[in-house]
């Protein structure tokens, strides 16, 4: 019988080894499933957050709607005396920081009343809010432009003006501040590295935050988030963001689903996102190795009192039976042998 005690101990730490691999397994497991708890958990952080942000812009939206239409009903605007139009916008005009400038204009495009003077005739009639508020016969929110009339950034909400019969004879316009589509972006309560990105329909950055002094007015529908964004309206991807960061976007748009006026964006960078899943992913590894190391030196330890030095005992004992069954059966031999060379009894 051959036994060594190394190797009778290699043997039980073998067997707690195998022990802690299914154990390493469902830790893997649970890693896996945690990470996507988390990672769904953001998904949904983030687009709640998409959507907060996205009911202010639509406050601003809805709001220039609201004044447009009622703006469009105003007898004395729909046929309006020059300097007495002139008068009620400008009043309306000092009464919200929001606009740059309320105006009405023609069916030709030309603007015939302003809440800013007119240094110079001015026609919008290629503007897209205008055409489309025609069109429809209702509200329009255009792009991006720098105003004829203003000379600063911003978007335009164009209403149908109808005349006595009912019909369309031109349009009240109203220009949104950049600066104030900024200053919402600014507001969110986001964690550092996250972003908020308002877009136009063609991809123009209206806000952005952070860096909106770096990326507001660039138009880049061919950056992989805003082309996904562009083209989903509404969901959650992960992207290559327009500052090279990979985040996890959720995004949704405002205004009718198949011609969005405005679209809104929050990124999560995905390491902060999967931080989490890391921190558990590390902690159980270190628990599970700490607990392996723990089992084998138990294990290296345990043996030789619990295995090693009984199994000795009883591989000393059969030695010893052994030795003991050798030395009588030499005996036996060597009595046979003896027997066999001594001389028979005589006969006489």
């Amino acid at each position: 019988m051959s036994f060594t005690a190394p190797s009778l101990r290699a043997r039980a730490v073998g067997l707690v080894l195998v022990a802690v691999v299914p154990a390493f397994a469902l830790l893997v497991i649970a890693a896996r499933r945690e990470q996507h708890r988390i990672v769904e958990g953001v998904r949904a952080e983030a687009y709640a957050a998409t959507r907060t942000a996205a009911l202010q812009y639509r406050d601003v939206v809805e709001s220039s709607r609201q004044i447009l239409v009622a703006l469009a009903r105003m007898p004395e605007l729909r046929q309006p005396d020059p300097a007495r139009c002139h008068d009620v916008l400008a009043d309306l005009l000092a009464h919200y920081d929001t606009y740059t400038n309320l105006g009405i204009a023609d069916l030709a495009g030309d603007v015939t009343c302003s809440g800013l003077p007119l240094a110079a005739p001015v026609n919008i009639a290629d503007r897209s809010e205008v055409q489309r508020a025609v069109r429809s016969n209702g509200p329009a929110v255009g792009e991006y432009r720098i105003g004829r009339i203003t000379r600063r950034p911003g978007i335009n909400v164009a209403q149908a003006v109808h005349d006595d019969s009912g019909r369309v004879a031109g349009v009240v316009f109203v220009a949104i501040d950049l600066r104030r589509l900024g200053e919402i972006a600014s507001s969110q309560s986001l964690p550092t590295g996250d972003s908020v990105t308002v877009l136009d329909r063609r991809g123009t950055i209206l806000a952005r935050s952070p860096g909106g002094e770096t990326w507001t007015v660039k138009t880049l529908p061919d950056a992989p988030v805003v082309r996904t964004i562009l083209a989903q309206g509404e969901g959650t991807a992960e992207l290559t963001g327009i500052d090279g960061i990979t985040r996890l976007y959720a995004f949704t748009s405002i205004g009718n689903p198949r011609d969005p006026d405005l679209h809104v964006a929050v990124g999560v960078p995905v390491e902060h996102a999967l931080a989490p899943a890391a921190r558990f992913w590390r902690t159980s590894l270190a628990l599970t190795g700490l607990l392996a190391v723990l089992a084998v030196a138990t294990a290296w330890l345990a043996s030789g009192t619990l295995l090693v030095a009984p199994v000795g005992a009883l591989v000393a004992a059969a030695r010893r039976v052994t030795g003991a069954i050798s030395a009588l059966a030499r005996d036996c031999r060597t009595q046979r042998t003896s027997w066999a060379s001594s001389p028979g009894p005589s006969t006489t």
